[in-house]
C-alpha cells in the first residue's frame, strides 16, 4: 500500500523554486507558505486551502508555518512531513486525527507538534491500524474542530481550551470535567452530552443544542454565552437553567 502522492513537481524540486515563508507568499515573488508550496508541488492553482487535505490538518499545518517561533527549515520539515501526512488526506477518519493529535505531549513545540501528527497520519495510511476511540485527557487546545463528528467520544478531562467546535456533533460525548474555557461552542450538538464539572469559562455556546445535557456542576464566568434557557450563576458561577419567566 502506497502513500505517496502524484506530484507534478517533486518536493526537492519545489524546495528549490521557492522560499519558505510565513502567510501564503506569492509564487510571483518565488515565496511560499509549506501549503501553497505543497499545492505547487501538486499542480494546483495557487491556494493554502488544499483540496485534497483533510480541514483539520490543513489549518494545523498552516498554523505552525505562520507561528512566530518557525523559522524557513522548520517550514521545510512541515513540507515534507505534509508530502504524505498532508496531501491526500480528505477522506482520513476524523478519528484518526484527533488520536494523533491526542498522542502528541502537550509541551511540544507548534512545529515539533505539527510535524508528529503529520508523521502519525503518514504512519496510519501505511499500516490502517485500529484507533481507540478513548480521547480521555487528551490534549486538543487550539485545534480546529469546525464541525466534527465527536457525537459519543469519551472526552473526558480533555483539554480543549480555545478549540473551535462550531457545529460540531457532541452529542452523548462524555466531556466531564473537560477543559472547554475560550472554545466556540457555537450551533454545537450538545445533546445528551455529559459536562458535568466541565470549564466554559469564556466558551461561545450560542444556539447550542443543549437539550437533555448534564451540565451539573459545570462552571463559566461573565463571559460565557449560553443558549436561551441557561444562565451562569454570579453567586456560584455554576451553569444551570434559567427560571421560566412568571
Amino acid at each position: 500500500m502506497t502513500t505517496t502522492p502524484t506530484l507534478e513537481h517533486s518536493i526537492d524540486e519545489a524546495l528549490d523554486r521557492f522560499t519558505l515563508v510565513a502567510g501564503s507568499g506569492n509564487w510571483d515573488d518565488s515565496q511560499a507558505c509549506a501549503a501553497t508550496l505543497l499545492a505547487w508541488a501538486k499542480g494546483y492553482e495557487f491556494t493554502y486551502h488544499l483540496e485534497c487535505a483533510h480541514p483539520i490538518l490543513n489549518s494545523m499545518a498552516i498554523e505552525a508555518n505562520d507561528d512566530d517561533a518557525t523559522t524557513p527549515n522548520h517550514r521545510e520539515r512541515i513540507v515534507r512531513a505534509g508530502e504524505t501526512g498532508l496531501l491526500d488526506t480528505w477522506w482520513i477518519p476524523a478519528l484518526v486525527i484527533f488520536r494523533a493529535m491526542a498522542d502528541v505531549d502537550k509541551d511540544t513545540s507548534t512545529v515539533d507538534r505539527a510535524v508528529a501528527i503529520l508523521d502519525a497520519i503518514t504512519w496510519w495510511k501505511e499500516t490502517r491500524s485500529p484507533v481507540s476511540a478513548d480521547l480521555s485527557s487528551a490534549d486538543l487546545r487550539s485545534a480546529d474542530l469546525t464541525s466534527a463528528n465527536l457525537s459519543s467520544a469519551d472526552l473526558s478531562y480533555a483539554d480543549l481550551s480555545y478549540a473551535n467546535l462550531r457545529s460540531a456533533n457532541l452529542s452523548y460525548a462524555d466531556l466531564s470535567y473537560a477543559d472547554l474555557s475560550y472554545a466556540d461552542l457555537s450551533y454545537a450538538n450538545l445533546s445528551y452530552a455529559n459536562l458535568s464539572s466541565a470549564d466554559l469559562s469564556s466558551a461561545n455556546l450560542s444556539y447550542a443544542d443543549l437539550s437533555s445535557a448534564n451540565l451539573s456542576s459545570a462552571r463559566g464566568n461573565f463571559l460565557t454565552v449560553l443558549p436561551s434557557g441557561w444562565k451562569v450563576d454570579t453567586a456560584t458561577g455554576l451553569i444551570v437553567p434559567e427560571e421560566p419567566a412568571k
